[in-house]
């Protein structure tokens, strides 16, 4: 039986809504969790996690990661807004628009990323501390290296479609009066899309920040904390 349909059976045996009525509503519910996210551009709220429509590439995290090690630390314990003024005097809200995190190839390539909410965390920390008291060290160990075993053909399918998306290009903006001002070009370096987060210095003509590109055409104005760092050496002069 499919995971989808053993959980719509678990709903339907409490008693609350039938299988057909619950198989009818999950139809309608994933029609329109698609729609929120693909159409609208919003992320879809499960209660226990939260799913978020991005147009990065698969390691972004990792990249941003390596250049701001530290700002973990000034995010601890604070709030989304205090964030976001850290993340600007940091620089790392400018950095977050350079189009080596796109995933680009002719287009953007939106992916999904599923961010556990605390319902997650007190229910399956729960779950491992009774588990965790009520065995020795070494059954512990055991029953560790059994969930992982279990759970290899999953994971392989996880890492299969990291891979996938990984191979993705990143972006980068040409400027040519021909095409009426900037455009994004996949970023391939030697001919070649590395799994690794790259650096993305290229040719003399390509600027990898989208605010750049975007103020030189007018479109955003430069405020404290977003004046983006210019990687590569283009025909746009920043203020």
């Amino acid at each position: 039986m499919h995971n989808a349909e053993k959980l719509l059976k678990t709903v339907a045996e409490t008693g609350v809504i039938s299988l057909p009525q619950m198989k009818l509503v999950w139809e309608v519910l994933q029609e329109k969790m698609l729609d929120q996210m693909v159409n609208r551009g919003e992320s879809v709220d499960l209660g226990f996690a939260e799913l978020y429509p991005i147009p990065y590439r698969a390691n972004w995290k990792n990249g941003l990661h390596d250049e701001f090690t530290k700002i973990g630390q000034d995010f601890n314990g604070k709030g989304h807004d205090a964030c976001v003024e850290i993340a600007k005097d940091k620089g790392f809200w400018a950095e977050m628009s350079n189009t080596r995190l796109l995933a680009f190839k002719n287009h953007i390539y939106w992916s999904i990323e599923v961010v556990p909410k605390k319902q997650w965390w007190v229910n399956t920390v729960k779950l491992e501390m009774d588990k965790r008291s009520k065995m020795s060290a070494s059954d512990y160990c055991r029953y560790v290296a059994k969930v992982v075993y279990k759970l290899k053909g999953k994971l392989l399918d996880v890492y299969r479609s990291f891979i996938s998306q990984a191979a993705i290009p990143c972006g980068g903006i040409r400027n040519s009066r021909v095409a009426g001002g900037h455009f994004l070009v996949p970023f391939i370096r030697a001919r070649q899309v590395s799994a690794k987060h790259p650096e993305n210095r290229g040719p003399v003509d390509v600027v990898v920040n989208l605010r750049d590109a975007l103020h030189a055409n007018g479109g955003l104005d430069h405020k404290a904390g977003e004046v983006p760092r210019v990687l590569a050496v283009s025909d746009i002069r920043p203020d």
